[in-house]
């Protein structure tokens, strides 16, 4: 589609899509990213009709191959609770003097960053938080909630099968996207309650196909960026100033027996949060078939099951299993090693709109920026 885009009467654009968003939230991020729109806005449409600018409220009322667009930016109060916009960003012509750029200040750290990737340049957003260009989607056209919502309960139904039909699955979970994401954003269910209505999405199969949905990338590009930076990392690890850190001295330790290319993936996600000056104890817990998992996962908002013949190595050379845990309840089972726990587990925190851990902000922060590349735009 070819967009002719009015920012201001001095400031006329164009602008050629391959594919058009599915919603209007999401033409307003494509417009954001590519104008560096920072200020928020509105957009109307010239109908064909009336031959005069409408309010833009649905993405199907744009015309097929071309339309002109007329950006309406909002007036930006002082108030706290709206986005701390990149420093340097350009504002709206009409509203440069009522909103304000800054970085933001961590100054509750006590170390110093490492060189290898630093803040200085990260910046609190509201939601949609992490470049997600589908996060709330218009319904499909012709279907209404109530049509959805009955298609949402087939799904549920077949899910209870020994053998699920995955092609009907797939279907039904593309077609109840806008429903599942609205349902989301709008009520914020407890994720008990999601995997009750929607078992589908805790599914292996359908964390990376509900990813490329919200986010128009595949799930599985983290390894390879973590693949590249790997030999990197594993430098770093090794250098004189974690010699004080038992834990980083064993993984290397263990490392050292095997290094195929799955377990220093493996040693770099679990050495990350130490390299971070952060500890990975609330996120990852090991134990062994024996004990009992309810006491081992208690108090766990979100992180990562071992379940492990020998809790003391922390690279082990198999898994009774690997489950992710959410809100002290375990989601998803056998899962097979820690990269793959990691890719689902940033998987499942886009899809469930879940804030990172307080205590491992950073280190994911590292894997969603270096790894999976989002939001390198805003560094």
């Amino acid at each position: 589609m070819l967009l002719r885009v009015i920012i201001s009467p001095q400031d006329i654009r164009k602008l050629r899509l391959d594919s058009v968003p599915d919603s209007v939230h999401g033409l307003k991020l494509v417009l954001k990213k590519s104008f560096q729109l920072c200020s928020l806005f509105d957009l109307q449409y010239e109908d064909e009709d009336f031959k005069d600018f409408c309010n833009l409220t649905c993405i199907n009322d744009l015309p097929k191959e071309k339309v002109t667009l007329k950006v309406h930016f909002c007036s930006v109060s002082s108030d706290s609770s709206l986005d701390t916009l990149s420093a340097g960003c350009p504002s709206s012509p009409s509203t440069s003097s009522a909103s304000s750029s800054h970085t933001e200040s961590f100054a509750g750290r006590s170390q110093p960053w490492p060189t290898l990737f630093s803040p200085s340049h990260l910046h609190k957003v509201k939601k949609p938080r992490r470049s997600e260009t589908n996060f709330f989607p218009d319904l499909p056209q012709g279907r209404d909630r109530q049509d959805l919502e009955e298609e949402r309960e087939k799904m549920a139904q077949e899910m209870r099968k020994t053998t699920p039909n995955l092609a009907f699955i797939d279907d039904a979970m593309n077609a109840t996207y806008a429903l599942r994401r609205q349902e989301l954003v709008e009520e914020e269910p407890p994720v008990a309650e999601m995997k009750v209505r929607w078992p589908a999405l805790f599914t292996e199969r359908q964390i990376v196909k509900e990813f490329t949905r919200l986010m128009s990338m595949d799930l599985n590009s983290l390894y390879e960026g973590l693949d590249s930076h790997l030999q990197k990392f594993l430098q770093l690890f090794r250098s004189k100033r974690f010699e004080g850190i038992k834990e980083m001295t064993s993984l290397m330790e263990s490392l050292d027996k095997d290094a195929s290319n799955q377990r220093k993936r493996a040693a770099v996600l679990q050495g990350l949060p130490w390299y971070m000056r952060e500890n990975p104890s609330t996120i990852m817990k090991m134990c062994e078939p024996t004990d009992p998992e309810e006491d081992v996962i208690k108090g766990m908002v979100i992180g990562i099951l071992l379940v492990v013949e020998d809790v003391k190595e922390p690279l082990p050379a198999s898994f009774n299993d690997v489950a992710l845990v959410i809100e002290e309840r375990i989601v998803i089972r056998h899962l097979g090693d820690v990269p793959n726990a990691f890719v689902n587990l940033m998987g499942l925190q886009y899809m469930l709109n879940l804030d990172y851990p307080k205590d491992l902000k950073y280190t994911f922060e590292v894997i969603q920026r270096l790894f999976m590349g989002i939001g390198l735009d805003t560094l």
